[in-house]
């Protein structure tokens, strides 16, 4: 089974929810805010302020040469984790699935 090769643009990188104890373990190493939500089925779970004023993730980085990386790789929520893994809703928005040079065998 092919395995998705991320290409480190970083377009993916917007509003990801995070849950109570993915927040808190954030907040344990960063001065960051969250703002509180809620599905129209009352789970509730949190944004970054900051992705919510920008449509963009503040954790994500890119250096001189345009290569970006996650400065919360080791602690990102599960919905980050889990991204190229699963619908196709979750899937790069610049790649297809059949796009061969851009998944590992």
């Amino acid at each position: 089974m092919s395995k998705f090769k991320c290409t480190h643009c970083g377009d993916c990188c917007t509003l990801a929810p995070f849950e109570e104890v993915e927040k808190d373990r954030v907040l344990r190493f960063y001065n960051i805010e969250f703002v509180r939500s809620a599905t129209p089925g009352g789970h509730i779970f949190y944004l970054l302020k900051a992705a919510v004023e920008t449509s963009r993730c503040p954790f994500f980085v890119k250096n001189e040469n345009g290569w970006g990386k996650c400065e919360i790789y080791d602690i990102r929520p599960k919905i980050c984790r889990g991204f190229g893994k699963g619908p196709k809703d979750m899937s790069c928005p610049h790649i297809k699935r059949s796009n061969k040079r851009n998944f590992q065998k």
